[in-house]
């Protein structure tokens, strides 16, 4: 069996309705581009988030459009914690969703939606650590932009993005509508496991 790789997978955002914050994810549909607006859009008119993975709200709130069926193996805990770790999201504003049953939701490693054999953290910790990171980077784009510094000197943290040198600091929610007008990063740096937070650490959902 051929797993997908990061090469074939495309990334792409969409904004959702006016005011209510933004949503990322990928497809790994090679005939599909949707990344910076090359392809089609994502047509909320007709309810559609197919390989949409991350919504961020105007309220802050952060849904994670698990793929993976919840069957008390604590898979939902797992899958959110890969994305609050790389977007530097406070864990109380992470909440679950169901995903549809689409082929944009398939595991990586399998042709098929399923559930079992502990395949969810393998399939999906890479693409999970990247959706994190690329949406973490769009909101200190766009807090750099709203403060006019530069991005390097804004820093991601508790759902925040602070800006040390003037002490001025910004909450996701309020970011997210403009973080949904920008590119989505094609290689976005992924945290070093020695500064994990999260991830080995007990948490509940």
């Amino acid at each position: 069996m051929r797993k997908q790789t990061l090469k074939r997978r495309t990334f792409l955002k969409t904004s959702t309705l006016a005011g209510a914050g933004f949503a990322i994810g990928f497809t790994f549909d090679p005939f599909v581009s949707l990344a910076n607006g090359s392809g089609p859009s994502v047509s909320r008119t007709k309810g559609a988030e197919l390989g949409l993975w991350v919504r961020i709200a105007s309220d802050g709130t952060i849904t994670l459009i698990a793929p993976s069926s919840e069957m008390g193996q604590g898979v939902n805990t797992s899958l959110s914690m890969i994305i609050a770790e790389e977007l530097e999201a406070d864990w109380q504003s992470i909440k679950t969703e169901t995903a549809p049953a689409h082929s944009d939701y398939k595991n990586p490693n399998n042709p098929l939606q399923f559930t079992g054999g502990s395949s969810s953290l393998r399939g999906f910790w890479e693409p999970l650590r990247e959706v994190g990171a690329a949406a973490r980077e769009m909101l200190k784009t766009a807090a750099a932009q709203k403060w006019d510094v530069p991005v390097n000197e804004c820093e991601a943290k508790s759902g925040k993005i602070l800006h040390k040198k003037s002490g001025r600091e910004i909450g996701y929610g309020e970011l997210a509508e403009a973080a949904g007008k920008l590119d989505v990063p094609s290689d976005p740096v992924l945290k070093s496991p020695e500064d994990y937070e999260l991830i080995g650490k007990p948490v509940t959902l």
